[in-house]
Order: C-alpha cells, then structure tokens, then sequence
C-alpha cells in the first residue's frame, strides 16, 4: 500500500455497472459510491485475476459514466472502481517530534470487477443506394458485411409496392417508392428503390428502335412486318 493512503470501508464499497459487450473500442462505465466520496479511481485488467492497472481519476460525483476508450477490438475486460475521500486528520506521537497531525487520504475498497468484451467493428453496405424499377420487374441486392458472421436480414418498408427475401431478391408489385434495409447487429444499409407503372407503348418504342438499329441486313419489307407483328405481342 503506498505510503500516506489508507483504506477504510466508508459508506461501503461503490459500485460499478456496464454492458457487456463495448463497441468500436469504447464502453461507458456508470460509477455509484457514496455521495460524500471526492472522487473514484478507474482500474483494468485483461485477467479476472490479474494485477490491475489505473486507468483514470475522476472527481465526479456519484452516478456519473466515463467513456472508456482505446480498447482492443475482440478483447475481454475487467474493471474496479475505488472511491477517495478528504484527507483525514490523523495524530501522530513519536518520542522524538512529539504530538504530530497527519493528513492521509482515505480510500474505499475496490468493487467487483465487471466484464466487458469489445465487439469486433461491424459494417454493412450495398451495392446499390438507389433503382428504380418498374412493375413485374425483379432485381438482386448484394449486401457486403464485415466484422461479423451473423446473417443478414432484409426488409421492406412497404411490400405492396416491392418485397424482398432473404437473399436480396426484389419484386416490383405496384407503383410507388419504398426502402429496402439490410441489417446485421445493430448496423444497417438502405436502398430505395423507386417503382414506376410499366408503360406498354414506351416497351413498344424502345424494341423497335433496337430493330431499327440492328447491323443485321433484314429487308425492309421484313422489318415493317416484323414491327407490325411486335403489336399484336402483349407486352
């Protein structure tokens, strides 16, 4: 113990609570211990057992949180916490100085340890942020995640307008907007895709300016019936 602290059980020992799993290398601790406390010490290891090393002071009162930060991604963590208090007033006689007062700090015991497992980081993103598409029509959003091995799952803000399954896998249904969300612990990614009511005579204009612009030699006699009988095709 270093010289001029001593410990002493005041008000009893704090307290210190955290979610389990810490993100990005961050986790806030929420620190409760007696309100005439000046202050609480925050202590780490990697071992439930291991030596704990101090990691900050803080001089807030009672039922504040700290961020910590810095941590390792894909580690586990243990915490305490300790509480100081003003320095006490101790009388100190020796043969020599006489009657002396001492000022040493007084110190609670430290709290459990609490364990806290930093998550590896995890993205989510799609190949596509918009579509537009248009009715009866299908399309496939890819859906490229890391940090993770959960699944993925999709949603529909609006399946009237257009579903997808659970491998990306879009149908248009009626005309209208909706978005599509893929999501995968906690982080998701969005596409909206636009439905527009499919127009037969613009399908129609479109597939006889692909005859038109054909390098095949087709006689005209047989184009114009070609063209013609492109009428009669329900689209």
């Amino acid at each position: 113990m270093p010289a001029g602290k001593i410990i002493h059980k005041f008000g009893g020992e704090p307290r210190v609570s955290a979610p389990s799993v810490g993100e990005n290398g961050k986790v806030s601790l929420y620190l409760r211990y007696n309100s005439l406390a000046k202050g609480a010490e925050v202590y780490y290891s990697t071992k439930e057992n291991g030596a704990y090393k101090p990691y900050c002071t803080t001089n807030r009162k009672s039922g504040a949180s700290i961020l910590i930060s810095d941590l390792k991604s894909g580690k586990t963590y243990y915490f305490k916490v300790r509480t100081f208090y003003r320095p006490a007033c101790l009388l100190s006689i020796t043969p020599i100085r006489g009657v002396r007062v001492l000022k040493q700090t007084v110190y609670s015991d430290k709290s459990e340890p609490i364990k806290v497992t930093i998550r590896k980081k995890v993205s989510i993103s799609l190949n596509k942020s918009s579509l537009t598409l248009y009715t009866g029509q299908k399309a496939k959003l890819t859906a490229s995640k890391k940090g993770t091995t959960a699944s993925i799952k999709w949603r529909s803000t609006k399946p009237k307008i257009v579903t997808v399954d659970k491998k990306g896998n879009l149908s248009a249904k009626n005309a209208g907007t909706a978005v599509i969300t893929a999501s995968v612990n906690g982080r998701q990614a969005l596409c909206r895709v636009t439905v527009k009511k499919k127009n037969k005579e613009r399908a129609l204009r479109l597939l006889q300016k692909a005859l038109l612009r054909s390098q095949e030699k087709v006689p005209r006699r047989h184009l114009c019936e070609t063209i013609c009988g492109i009428r009669s095709i329900q689209i």
